[in-house]
């Protein structure tokens, strides 16, 4: 789910209602 997501340091960003655009950490591996 999206925030668990966030609590790994994912970007997630809402660009629409129910869209949104998931952008991995850059401190990744």
């Amino acid at each position: 789910a999206l925030p668990e997501l966030v609590a790994l340091g994912w970007t997630v960003t809402e660009f629409a209602a129910g869209k949104y655009d998931i952008t991995r950490p850059k401190a990744a591996g």
